[in-house]
């Protein structure tokens, strides 16, 4: 299968301000429904991936979510939000750009 940018290996996956961090796990999932233990991913960068990998990233996204909705749940201000929370990932752009698109969709919804 190819993934694209859904799934990344050579880095942990970038959120952008043009991601939607709160839908990502959910299509991941669905990649994973349509895949089969021999299937492999060609991501958008890096090595050719397998079942367990995209797995692995889904979940990691998804605790970054989960703490984005719990965060944003208990009134943590966005700005302080990535210096509060227990990401699966070193605290950088990535989670800081996924707190933002969080709070926006969260706000919006």
């Amino acid at each position: 299968m190819i993934a694209a940018d859904l799934v990344e290996e050579s880095a942990k996956p970038w959120i952008g301000m043009d991601s939607w961090p709160l839908e990502w796990p959910a299509t991941l999932g669905r990649l994973l429904e349509l895949m089969t233990e021999e299937t492999l991913v060609i991501p958008g960068h890096g090595e050719i991936v397998d079942r367990t990998f995209v797995r692995t990233q889904r979940d990691e996204i998804a605790q970054i979510v989960e703490t984005v909705r719990t965060l944003a749940g208990l009134g943590i201000p966005a700005d302080r939000a990535a210096v509060e929370g227990a990401w699966p990932w070193e605290v950088d752009e990535r989670i800081r750009n996924a707190v933002a698109r969080g709070y926006d969709a969260l706000s919006s919804g």
